[in-house]
């Protein structure tokens, strides 16, 4: 009983360690993206500036996928804004 207790609080601390790790990574990535679109004076940080500083940093193996996935999201919101704006013009007619 007593080494599962101490078990299951190594693996909240392990657990712990790891979303502070994570928290950290996102704030490196974004604060590189953060800073490119403070050169080219920008206010706004988008998809491509988080996939470019994820680049500069070392993540290579998850820009493609993450690539492809923004073109999607991308594909899909024109597809929602085209509808809602056909539904508001058919509404008012």
């Amino acid at each position: 009983m007593r080494f599962r207790v101490h078990k299951l609080r190594d693996e909240r601390v392990s657990q712990q360690s790891n979303e502070l790790k994570l928290i950290h990574c996102i704030n490196h990535i974004c604060a590189r993206a953060s800073d490119k679109c403070l050169r080219e004076k920008r206010k706004t940080i988008n998809g491509d500036d988080l996939l470019w500083a994820m680049s500069t940093l070392g993540f290579e193996e998850y820009i493609e996928p993450l690539k492809l996935h923004l073109v999607k999201f991308r594909q899909v919101r024109s597809l929602f804004e085209y509808f809602v704006r056909d539904c508001q013009t058919s509404s008012t007619e």
